[in-house]
């Protein structure tokens, strides 16, 4: 995925539209669902998105920016997510949640 988000360096809008062409926004986003806690994946999945859907060289669409918003939705349930799990991992005896490293 990073690899076909490098195409999209530079802002050249035939290699953002081949790339394009190959996994579509919303393809993007039903993978950073499934994605679940793999953050190596979604890495390179935002970047891919971020590399040719929206820093290019083309107007960005109405449509992709809303797409945007469902995108910027999954990464706070994802860190919500990861709050969560930090905040069991860092409970202490007494059953209550400690909020820093001792």
């Amino acid at each position: 995925m990073k690899l076909l988000g490098h195409c999209g360096e530079g802002k050249n809008s035939l290699t953002e539209g081949i790339a394009a062409d190959r996994l579509s926004i919303d393809d993007l986003i039903e993978n950073l669902r499934m994605a679940d806690f793999c953050y190596p994946l979604k890495s390179s999945l935002i970047y891919f998105m971020d590399t040719i859907y929206f820093d290019v060289e083309k107007d960005v669409t109405d449509e992709n920016i809303a797409k945007m918003n469902m995108v910027i939705e999954i990464i706070y349930e994802d860190l919500e997510g990861f709050i969560r799990i930090e905040q069991r991992v860092m409970k202490s005896k007494d059953g209550k949640p400690k909020f820093g490293v001792e």
